[in-house]
């Protein structure tokens, strides 16, 4: 924790850069990348930016308070997965579960 110290101020929820970056260690689209990602991002609330990031599966889980965890068919259907898949990766699990 103390090179994070050495490196940034802490300034409520934000950590504030007390040197430049130094790019020479980011490729051209690692920098697209970051630069995009601060224009859509870098203006909007904290209450919005956790709306936005926290896919369902997460609030979900954090509504549960016997068990935090994330269900895997919850990740894979946040991300796009049709019924059949999630069904097959629940096939998959459990078969893993039997090999244990």
């Amino acid at each position: 924790m103390s090179g994070l110290k050495d490196s940034v101020y802490i300034s409520q929820y934000y950590l504030l850069p007390k040197h430049q970056a130094n790019r020479d260690y980011l490729s051209v689209s690692d920098i697209e990348i970051l630069e995009n990602c601060i224009a859509r991002y870098g203006s909007i609330s904290f209450a919005e930016l956790e709306a936005v990031s926290y896919p369902d599966c997460w609030k979900i889980a954090r509504e549960n308070s016997e068990n935090f965890l994330i269900e895997t068919a919850g990740i894979a259907r946040d991300g796009g997965a049709n019924e059949k898949l999630i069904e097959y990766i629940n096939d998959m699990i459990g078969f893993d579960e039997l090999m244990i």
